[in-house]
């Protein structure tokens, strides 16, 4: 069924979040235009796997939601169709400081939205051309100008040597039914599984799954009692209709590493076996080692008075999302 599905992507999927918002929040609606989240998870209140953040780029009184997952203090992973889609007017590689980068357990409560530090640069993959194809590698890193050390942060499996049936969590902003377009904005999580894999893509589903709006998080799967980022959504079969159970499309990011490594090593200066992971057993200290945090019990607590401020953030950010939150 996969192999059949991802043959006519341009009939019947869907990117999986970064769609056009209008309105005085960006999770106030077009008419006819969902915006859902994970299908069948479950909120997380901001205390599971905090090193999953909310993307949004301002494109002045409206703007578009993704997700990303921090792999680094100064480094967070996403999808290419969050950054850069011309068709959407979207373009962070050349304009990285539309972009800003959010945290909290509900993007809709003003008051307590994390804003965390401006983008300094964001590179999308250089086959991500801005449309999804069986070749498109809908993937893109951002830089962040200061370390962001008060989330967890995760590493990127090493190999692409995980089968069908293997289970994990996906973690991402948005509605928990598409019926219901009131509960967008919110952290969750769910349990998946495999449900296929092709060429670079993966088939996720049952019990949870993704849809719009989840764009650019991750998949994880548990490695050496390590949550590790597995997958990076990317779209949906099925025109859109978000089964739980089968057609959340992923980017296998395994398969992808070494540009990921790569990019890594422009950003930061080392690559991804150098960055700090509090478990005991690293011993680099080129990076930054404020991190308190790493996946292995993928439950952390932001630091007090963070979340209700703009520690780490930028009054530019709190500008742009007070006029679209007002």
């Amino acid at each position: 069924m996969l192999l059949l599905a991802l043959s006519f992507f341009s009939l019947g999927a869907d990117m999986r979040g970064c769609e056009g918002m209008e309105g005085d929040s960006p999770f106030e609606l077009e008419e006819g235009n969902p915006f859902d989240g994970i299908v069948n998870g479950e909120e997380t209140n901001y205390e599971s796997f905090t090193g999953v953040i909310g993307l949004y780029y301002s494109l002045g009184t409206s703007g578009a939601m993704c997700t990303g997952t921090l792999i680094d203090p100064r480094v967070i992973l996403t999808a290419g169709h969050c950054v850069y889609g011309p068709s959407d007017g979207i373009d962070a590689t050349a304009n990285p400081g539309n972009l800003i980068i959010l945290g909290g357990p509900d993007l809709t409560d003003q008051a307590n939205v994390i804003y965390y530090p401006d983008v300094e640069e964001v590179v999308k993959h250089p086959d991500w051309g801005g449309q999804i194809t069986m070749t498109s590698i809908d993937l893109a890193m951002i830089k962040l100008k200061e370390p962001l050390t008060t989330t967890e942060m995760y590493r990127v499996r090493e190999n692409d040597d995980f089968d069908t049936g293997t289970t994990g969590k996906i973690v991402g902003y948005g509605l928990s039914s598409s019926a219901d377009q009131n509960s967008s904005g919110i952290h969750r999580m769910g349990d998946t599984q495999v449900q296929g894999k092709l060429e670079h893509y993966i088939n996720l589903g049952d019990p949870a799954g993704t849809c719009q709006g989840d764009s650019g998080g991750p998949f994880f799967t548990m490695v050496d009692g390590y949550w590790q980022v597995t997958g990076v959504t990317s779209l949906g079969l099925y025109g859109g209709e978000c089964n739980p159970n089968d057609g959340s499309v992923d980017v296998n990011v395994a398969m992808k590493r070494g540009w990921v490594d790569d990019v890594m090593n422009d950003f930061v200066g080392y690559g991804l076996a150098d960055v700090p992971h509090d478990d005991g057993t690293d011993t680099d200290t080129d990076a930054d080692g404020g991190v308190s945090t790493d996946a292995g019990a993928g439950v952390s607590s932001p630091d007090d008075g963070c979340g209700c401020s703009l520690t780490g953030g930028s009054a530019h950010a709190a500008s742009v999302l007070t006029t679209i939150f007002s």
